[in-house]
């Protein structure tokens, strides 16, 4: 719920990574150290948005990203 963006993220967004798999982006988070997978979007932003609407949901603690690297 705490973890700052990683330095080698390339989305630009917390939880949001390309999938080679399906060619779309794919928006995932953790919720009691078990991955839960948001969904597959063909937008970037539809993914990042897609992201934060699960982390209002689910982590209480830390409700907003932390993008500070």
């Amino acid at each position: 719920q705490n973890q700052l963006l990683r330095m080698d993220n390339k989305s630009g967004f917390a939880g949001v990574s390309w999938s080679k798999r399906y060619s779309k982006w794919r928006s995932r988070i953790t919720v009691e150290t078990k991955e839960k997978c948001v969904g597959y979007f063909d937008d970037l932003q539809a993914a990042g948005a897609a992201y934060l609407r699960a982390k209002q949901e689910l982590h209480s603690f830390q409700p907003t990203p932390r993008n500070i690297v």
